[in-house]
């Protein structure tokens, strides 16, 4: 089966160490086995674990099909929500099973936030109203939604370092 390599892998597969041209020494490109080394790239860890991206790229190919087609626009509605609907549902099953994502609170905020991304998107929300009207919260909505969970990424950060001490 075929992967795709992170940039990291990668780059750690070309050049599996770094020579700083200032001082010539060597050092070893981090790897995503290696724990993270600032309070930052920990939170940014769970960020990252926070959003769907896998689901919200299934969502943008299949919107895409969707749009391109050639069929009346309230079957095109109707597509659209049960499209959601159907991702809504397995976005916390995905994370669960393939990512290996246990904690609830990261389920459900994913869950949430695939649904934020799809408002932002526009997708089938597009057509509860005015167009750039919905479009205008929507990524209003994302960017508060991000400061939302990177502050409560920390807090779950937080409670992670003190159990595994």
């Amino acid at each position: 089966m075929r992967r795709l390599l992170t940039f990291t892998e990668f780059s750690a597969k070309i050049a599996p160490e770094v020579i700083d041209v200032t001082t010539g020494t060597k050092s070893p490109i981090a790897t995503p086995s290696s724990p993270p080394s600032s309070k930052l790239e920990y939170y940014t860890d769970y960020l990252l674990k926070l959003i769907p991206s896998e689901i919200i790229g299934a969502y943008v190919v299949i919107d895409g099909i969707i749009q391109g087609s050639n069929v009346d626009i309230s079957i095109i509605e109707t597509v659209q929500w049960l499209v959601v609907g159907i991702l809504f549902i397995l976005t916390p099953l995905y994370l669960y099973f393939l990512s290996k994502v246990n904690n609830v609170k990261h389920l459900v905020l994913a869950t949430i936030g695939f649904l934020v991304w799809v408002f932002a998107l526009g997708g089938p929300f597009e057509n509860l109203g005015d167009k750039s009207l919905i479009h205008l919260i929507g990524s209003i909505t994302l960017v508060l939604f991000s400061l939302f969970v990177m502050i409560f990424a920390n807090q779950i950060a937080k409670n992670d370092q003190n159990s595994k001490l």
